[in-house]
């Protein structure tokens, strides 16, 4: 079974690097039918890692209907998951993503949403007249952005901060190396 679940982030800007932060899951039901418990959510930190992230919805054709606010990933991806954590009282997962492009950066910071897309292990049951989708396991293929205009599936889905980081490497004699002399030194012991 294929998923959307939507929620808040922030971006945090710091340096050269920007970086988005928020929350990829929190347990409970999403407005799409989906019930996300507490087990799930470990496996979404887990699978979340490095996993890139788009921007944008679309509309398409399924089955002869038009259907709006899909996933957009006919773009190049606008950064890459670099961390993720689960918050055990919260309930909640909680990620960081690189993201490539400052002006991306500032649009994200104006109040843009979060939603996850992947694969999971999951059960049907009814539950007050509704069919309900059991998450049981989850694994994340995707991150996708979107304008604050479209409404998400968390109720306050909403952007935290952006945050811009450096990144700097020391030597031992506390001299900070370019990142041309960090690529240097990595070519010669061969790790790149």
């Amino acid at each position: 079974m294929k998923f959307i679940y939507q929620s808040p982030i922030e971006v945090e800007e710091s340096g050269k690097q920007f970086f988005v932060t928020g929350c990829l899951m929190s347990e409970g039901l999403s407005l799409n039918g989906n019930y996300y418990e507490f087990e799930s959510l470990k496996s979404i930190a887990e699978s979340a890692v490095s996993k890139p992230v788009y921007m944008g919805l679309t509309t398409q054709l399924v089955n002869g209907f038009r259907v709006r606010n899909l996933h957009d990933r006919s773009k190049a991806p606008i950064g890459r998951i670099v961390k993720t954590w689960l918050n055990k009282t919260a309930r909640r997962v909680y990620f960081k993503a690189l993201v490539y492009n400052r002006e991306i950066a500032e649009k994200i910071k104006q109040g843009w949403h979060v939603s996850i897309g992947g694969n999971v292990l999951h059960e049907i049951v009814e539950e007050a007249g509704r069919k309900i989708a059991r998450i049981k396991r989850c694994i994340v293929s995707h991150l996708q952005v979107f304008s604050p205009e479209v409404p998400s599936g968390v109720q306050g889905a909403e952007v935290h901060q952006v945050v811009q980081e450096c990144c700097a490497f020391v030597t031992e004699r506390g001299r900070i190396l370019p990142l041309k002399e960090i690529i240097a030194s990595l070519e010669a012991i061969g790790e790149i």
